[in-house]
């Protein structure tokens, strides 16, 4: 504030005199030292000459810039002059000793001018906002100015399971020739398969072998004194760059609340575009059916879908639903239990106490459906053992009528596929209950910098973050490029890139309906905040028995009342207690 303060300060104080007053005069630019420009060792050939006063090179502006990679622009009206590249946006206002370099203001040595018709600028201050060095040599009256040398970044990425590895490994190519050009980075890319991602990190961590830049789908699982020891803090350090500024104030709130301090790059998502059920629309089509609104209705759609032959091919052989789990929760089945509680998180506040809904009678009732569908052979027999790719193939190809998805990944699945898919609004648990949608935290993983590299390192990986955060926001650019570039970064939009018009203006609607409808999460990275290092290990240990527990009892291989003692046992377990006694902590 102080800052922004100040610099309407000057600007007022710049529009109470006139220009004469800072501007050099005619007489004085005669006088003054004409000197040779060099860029990379060879001169910029200038229509007019540059000149040094007082110690400052002045500069044509329109040359100097597209010397610089610039595209220029002037606006008669405002008098101001604009350089554009990817990453950086430099203006200037005639007359004025204030510019700005992507939106922040910067104080000029001397006032931008005009002479014979060219605009003048500051050699030294534009070439440094573009990232360059400027060096004086008085003997030769020469001003050089030098690209800096290429960054080296090492990255670490779980591998996306929607895309094959010859096409992730074009996309990379493109994306890195982008950055070389555009950039000066050079990134060394290591993409790891999504199933054992974070052991991989974990050893690589373990053995002093971090990537420089290193994505993790929960940063939670680290201690704060192991990942102050490890990355560096970020707060002073990302202020400068324009792109991660402007990232969504919740997803870095969610990953600052953890540690009370930003030792990450959040990874952004659109908050309603939660695994939510998709179903095929061909199938109701063919059945004569509607999609379901409440999951009795789709209980029903299920059955239908399992019995009588949805895809003509004269087979018994399709299920209603179809899906995979994670390591953690119920993964794609985890939405039955969000309809049931009529909430889409884990946690609720009720009357100022923390309540945890996995020991609710709407998760019961939740594992009670899908242990009735499980049985009579409506959801996948191996739903429990498939990968997000071998479900998402599966549904594309008509083995099952139902798969809970993102809209963005539905509607990539329906560009890819034959069927027209048709992602539901929300669901009841019944007639008078309240509707739940896909709801899901702003945060969807984070970008972690090593603190075992050097500084220029963090430099490197914040202006790569940067330019790929600068990339997927731009519409000019290339599709599939920009397409990347936010599965990398993620989006607070609905990614819809790729789709066709027509799928577009489908899938916005349901977005649009669900927005309607859409409660905001209780963040359980705000909660985990509040537990100690043994509380989060102890906090892991409980959810991984509960999972294993919630299996079982929808395979049969476990019943209910094992449920209900279970639960019952654990609200009298002590660590289990503190852990909630911590979670109410205000």
């Amino acid at each position: 504030m102080r800052k922004a303060f100040g610099i309407i300060i000057t600007l007022c104080m710049l529009a109470m005199f006139p220009a004469a007053v800072f501007a050099d005069t005619t007489e004085d630019i005669a006088n003054s030292k004409r000197p040779k420009v060099l860029l990379n060792g060879e001169a910029i050939a200038f229509n007019q000459e540059p000149y040094v006063k007082d110690g400052i090179t002045m500069a044509p502006a329109r040359t100097l810039l597209e010397s610089l990679g610039f595209n220029v622009g002037w606006n008669e009206e405002t008098k101001q002059l604009a350089g554009f590249k990817y990453g950086t946006e430099l203006r200037f206002s005639l007359d004025q000793k204030i510019a700005t370099i992507n939106n922040a203001a910067y104080q000029l040595p001397k006032p931008v001018h005009m002479l014979d018709g060219e605009v003048y600028i500051p050699l030294r201050f534009t070439a440094e906002a573009d990232g360059r060095s400027v060096s004086w040599q008085a003997s030769e009256e020469t001003v050089e100015i030098t690209t800096k040398e290429m960054k080296n970044i090492r990255i670490a990425l779980r591998m996306s399971e929607a895309q094959s590895e010859t096409d992730t490994m074009e996309l990379v190519k493109q994306l890195s020739k982008h950055l070389e050009e555009n950039n000066k980075i050079s990134v060394q890319w290591e993409h790891i398969p999504a199933d054992y991602y974070q052991e991989k990190l974990n050893l690589m961590i373990a053995a002093g072998d971090m990537a420089d830049l290193s994505y993790t789908p929960d940063i939670t699982i680290f201690p704060l004194d192991l990942l102050s020891s490890i990355t560096w803090k970020l707060d002073s350090h990302i202020t400068k760059y324009s792109a991660l500024n402007k990232l969504s104030e919740q997803a870095v709130e969610e990953v600052r609340a953890v540690y009370n301090d930003l030792y990450a790059i959040p990874k952004i998502a659109s908050s309603i575009d939660a695994s939510f059920p998709v179903a095929n629309e061909h199938w109701l089509d063919r059945l004569g059916l509607v999609a379901p609104k409440t999951m009795d209705e789709l209980y029903t759609v299920m059955e239908m879908f399992a019995s009588y032959d949805p895809d003509a091919n004269g087979k018994k052989d399709t299920y209603g639903l179809t899906g995979y789990i994670d390591k953690n929760s119920l993964g794609t089945l985890a939405w039955v239990e969000h309809v049931f509680n009529e909430n889409a998180s884990r946690y609720e506040l009720k009357d100022g106490k923390l309540v945890d809904l996995a020991a609710s009678e709407g998760t019961r009732k939740a594992l009670q459906w899908l242990t009735k569908a499980y049985a009579e052979g409506l959801i996948d027999p191996e739903v429990f053992v498939l990968t997000k790719a071998a479900a998402t193939k599966g549904f594309k190809d008509g083995k099952a009528g139902f798969l809970a998805m993102k809209l963005a990944e539905a509607a990539e699945a329906e560009m890819d596929s034959k069927q027209q898919f048709k992602p539901l609004i929300s669901l009841k648990s019944s007639d008078s209950a309240q509707a739940v949608t896909g709801a899901q935290s702003a945060y969807q993983g984070a970008y972690i910098v090593s603190s075992l590299s050097k500084k220029e390192k963090l430099d490197g990986a914040l202006e790569m973050m940067n330019a790929l955060h600068t990339i997927a926001n731009d519409q000019k650019q290339d599709d599939q490029l920009r397409h990347f570039a936010k599965e990398i970064t993620g989006t607070s939009e609905v990614k819809l890139d790729n789709a066709s018009k027509a799928i577009k203006e489908r899938y916005n609607q349901i977005a649009e309906a669900r927005e309607l409808i859409a409660a905001k999460p209780l963040l359980e990275t705000q909660l985990y905040a509040k537990l100690d290092n043994q509380q989060r290990s102890l906090k892991y240990q409980l959810d991984e028995e509960m999972l294993q527990l919630k299996v079982k009892v929808i395979m049969g291989a476990a019943t209910i009342d094992q449920w209900d003692q279970y639960i019952s046992n654990l609200q009298k377990n002590n660590d289990y207690v503190s852990i909630m006694d911590a979670f109410s902590k205000k």
